[in-house]
């Protein structure tokens, strides 16, 4: 049985969470982060449901903790706040999902067997052997095509590149492919989540540490650059990156070189760096929030890439890929999408990109029994184009457009 940990300081939501699912998990409360973080260190858990507001931490910062201490758990953020902003954030910070209070228990049941699946076909993937012969990016479009065309031109070469693009884009698969490409493809690749390591863990992350450093430090350990060396090192969301951090960042960049926590020897690094980012990085520098230096030091070659609202001819064939990957990796049988569905879905603006079209995806497997999956089977944010709809496409009556909005009400609540 799978061990969820629920850490919120309201006892009620820990009673209310234990009653609805104690037949299906294990269920473990915490009340604040420091209880949270020593459950965590003293017995594994499958996924882990956390609040934001804490009498003794920001939930915020114990996810980056729990995200940088345990990387394949996957945490549901469940809070009161309901702006837009700090769903962003937490979803940048590594959430896999977002719920409000007062949540539905069903929506909040649906989601963490969500979770627990794709982390199961995670760890599936992982166990499979990578085939580095040939490239996972999806496209078919003129702007993709201009992309990867750049990438065939520079990955050969040994200058830093700066991956330009919306969250959801594909900035990691670029920067692996340019890995991929490169004569270092037999060496490690190694990313770094910028957006994800607090301030006091910046040294020891990069840099590593020598034994005795600090209380606890038993062994010493190498840091991500000693990890990536004749390799490459990605940092990703640079622009999430302390002052302190790029200060500490640019001296590596400029002489190859960094000291270990606790250490007194120069060590040389002969990693290739890449940068990406969602941000416009030269109006973070003239609000002071990024070092000048450090950007002119990243942004040799910087590559844009474009939003899926940009190249919807690839929307089609993403669709296709990723149905293939989910059916698989959840043992089901294979789904296709109605005329109108797809009209639905290359018709959405899509504010998350490819990473919200496999989402997408994924909540329909999951949760869409039929294999045929029609346009009343989308989520609603994605049927709000009337256009699309068959009513509007038909020209139905008004008794007609009745009828077809009440049967979709009543599937709905049906399900």
């Amino acid at each position: 049985m799978k061990k969820i940990l629920v850490i919120d300081d309201e006892i009620n939501i820990h009673n209310s969470i234990r009653m609805v699912l104690k037949d299906q998990y294990r269920i473990t409360c915490a009340s604040s982060g420091k209880e949270a973080l020593e459950l965590f260190a003293n017995q594994p858990f499958d996924l882990a449901l956390m609040d934001i507001i804490m009498p003794d931490q920001n939930g915020m910062d114990l996810l980056a903790r729990v995200r940088h201490d345990y990387p394949g758990l996957p945490v549901i953020m469940v809070t009161a706040i309901k702006t837009v902003r700090t769903a962003v954030d937490a979803i940048k910070l590594g959430a896999v999902d977002y719920l409000t209070k007062p949540f539905d228990i069903k929506e909040l049941s649906n989601c963490i067997q969500v979770a627990l699946k794709n982390q199961d076909a995670k760890t599936a993937g992982a166990a499979d052997k990578h085939d580095s012969s040939s490239s996972p990016i999806i496209y078919k479009s003129a702007a993709m095509t201009r992309v990867l065309d750049a990438v065939k031109m520079v990955a050969a070469e040994e200058c830093v590149v700066c991956i330009c693009g919306e969250s959801g884009t594909g900035k990691e698969l670029i920067a692996r492919e340019l890995h991929r490409l490169s004569k270092r493809n037999k060496h490690p690749f190694i990313a770094v989540n910028c957006a994800a390591i607090p301030d006091t863990l910046i040294e020891n992350e990069l840099f590593g540490h020598e034994r005795g450093a600090y209380t606890n430090a038993q062994r010493s350990a190498p840091g991500k650059i000693d990890l990536a060396n004749q390799g490459t090192l990605f940092f990703d969301e640079i622009g999430d990156l302390s002052l302190e951090g790029q200060a500490k960042l640019l001296r590596v960049i400029q002489d190859k070189t960094f000291m270990r926590v606790g250490g007194l020897e120069q060590i040389r690094t002969n990693a290739r760096f890449l940068f990406a980012t969602n941000k416009d990085l030269e109006l973070e520098v003239s609000r002071g929030q990024f070092s000048q230096d450090l950007f002119y030091r990243i942004n040799v070659i910087p590559l844009q890439l474009p939003t899926l609202r940009e190249r919807p001819d690839d929307i089609r064939a993403l669709l296709s890929y990723y149905m293939t990957q989910t059916v698989k990796a959840q043992n089901k049988k294979a789904k296709r999408f109605s005329d109108e569905a797809l009209n639905f879905l290359v018709g959405y603006h899509w504010p998350g990109n490819v990473r919200e079209l496999k989402n997408i995806v994924e909540y329909l497997v999951s949760l869409i029994p039929n294999e045929l999956i029609d346009w009343t089977d989308l989520p609603l944010k994605i049927r709000a184009n009337q256009k699309f709809a068959p009513s509007a496409q038909n020209n139905f009556s008004l008794h007609e457009s009745e009828a077809l909005l009440q049967k979709e009400m009543i599937v709905n609540a049906l399900r």
